[in-house]
């Protein structure tokens, strides 16, 4: 091979792995709407009562994924409890639903997000939960639930969780 025809293939070479990667970081990067449903799908794992699960395993599970989706000093209004908490409250909350469910989750739907800045957006959604008690009666809430979410060092955060009250005819507790 000649040596001027080794640096056009080597020139070329470089210019498609350029144009390769430039493509991927246009076409393939994660918009932040997606990053925003991610990181709700995300906190609806988290607390997901697995049946026959340990309690520990299930703390440390819980604890770990609203603390990596949820702000510190974030405010979670849920009115049925009377008072607003905030994520160590919801951590506690969470894990005691596992000693009170054998199973349960939690699934979106409606979702709708609005990115209002770079680094601030609103979510108006409805939250469905589903759970099998400790006597295995199957139990279902329904709540429409907005959340504020900034965007620290590139991760989407809730900042602000507000619950929609319950229907008042259904019972909350047994």
């Amino acid at each position: 091979m000649l040596p001027g025809m080794r640096s056009r293939l080597v020139l070329f070479a470089l210019l498609a792995v350029g144009l390769g990667l430039l493509g991927w970081a246009i076409f393939a990067r994660e918009t932040d709407e997606e990053a925003i449903r991610r990181r709700l799908d995300a906190l609806a794992a988290a607390v997901v009562i697995v049946p026959d699960e340990a309690v520990v395993p299930r703390a440390l599970r819980v604890r770990q994924g609203l603390q990596e989706g949820i702000e510190r000093r974030a405010r979670i209004d849920v009115p049925d409890v009377g008072v607003q908490l905030d994520r160590d409250e919801l951590v506690a909350a969470a894990v005691q639903a596992g000693q009170r469910y054998r199973a349960g989750d939690v699934a979106w739907s409606d979702v709708r997000v609005e990115v209002r800045t770079g680094t601030e957006a609103h979510v108006e959604a409805t939250a469905k939960l589903t759970a099998t008690g400790g006597g295995g009666e199957p139990r279902s809430d329904e709540r429409a639930v907005s959340l504020d979410l900034r965007k620290v060092e590139g991760t989407w955060l809730v900042t602000a969780i507000d619950v929609a009250p319950g229907d008042a005819a259904e019972p909350d507790d047994e």
